[in-house]
């Protein structure tokens, strides 16, 4: 990695990543996914200043795929891929602590346009994929904090490729565009518009130790005609509800936590226990 001083501080940087996925749906696993990740990024707009951060420039994937293994145990042939990315990232981050906020704003935009040769994606248009998350801290007393807040990814193409659609998962971040939703165990496919609410509750014990109770709902389709059509039934299967609850106590190894979480993405209830620092 490349990264010279300066108030735009541009960097040039290499990554890679081995894989090895299975991908859910609905607690039922259906694929599993062999790749090896090399990224190349040039970031020339990379500012940072107090809490606030912009960041734009462009990216280079290439996805080695072993053959993929459907659930019926058919093997697929899938070729390697390339894409060349355009991206912007915008975040403004007020809050007081990086893991049991208790006061602050935490909101990011994320927008990156997709192609295969800087122009077009197999012949046609770009892929636009637009994401957001923000959350707000308030805390009534001081051991009560509430935090409200809403996230979305919005993939704007008909043809996704596997490696963006969209999923959800744990706190554990396997993939990039992954997207936390509480009571969910491994990654489950969601379509291509998702759109979602949750509501956290900590309730701090001691100076180290919390109970987290954390909830959310969202609504998904992959179509935007089915996705903005109005429905009364909220048990319907485009949407999506989780709950979990736990205990958690901040060592000198970093937050260890145990939740128990149930959504409707998963058949029953699932244990899930995280030991160290995120990074």
């Amino acid at each position: 990695q490349f990264y010279p001083r300066g108030f735009t501080s541009p960097n040039f940087n290499y990554s890679y990543h081995r894989n090895d996925i299975d991908v859910y749906s609905k607690g039922i696993r259906t694929y599993n996914i062999k790749y090896n990740q090399h990224i190349v990024s040039l970031t020339p707009l990379n500012s940072r200043f107090r809490q606030y951060k912009i960041l734009a420039g462009l990216r280079f994937d290439y996805y080695d795929i072993d053959p993929i293994l459907s659930a019926n145990n058919l093997a697929i042939d899938l070729k390697n891929q390339r894409y060349f990315s355009y991206y912007f990232e915008s975040l403004v981050n007020t809050e007081n602590d990086w893991y049991y906020p208790t006061a602050g704003t935490y909101f990011l935009i994320d927008f990156a346009y997709r192609t295969d040769n800087l122009a077009t994606l197999n012949g046609g248009t770009g892929i636009p994929d637009f994401s957001l998350l923000w959350r707000i801290s308030l805390s009534p007393t001081n051991r009560i904090t509430v935090q409200p807040g809403i996230f979305s990814r919005l993939v704007f193409h008909r043809d996704v490729p596997v490696p963006y659609f969209n999923v959800l998962g744990t706190q554990q971040r396997i993939v990039e565009q992954q997207i936390y939703f509480p009571g969910v165990h491994s990654l489950e496919q969601a379509d291509r518009y998702l759109v979602g609410i949750n509501l956290n509750l900590q309730y701090r014990l001691g100076e180290k130790r919390h109970i987290l109770v954390r909830t959310a709902a969202a609504r998904h389709a992959n179509e935007i005609s089915d996705y903005i059509q109005p429905t009364l039934n909220v048990f319907a299967p485009e949407f999506i509800y989780g709950i979990s609850v736990g205990y958690a106590y901040l060592s000198f190894l970093g937050p260890i936590e145990a939740h128990l979480g149930y959504s409707t993405l998963s058949p029953k209830l699932n244990l899930y226990i995280n030991i160290g620092h995120s990074f």
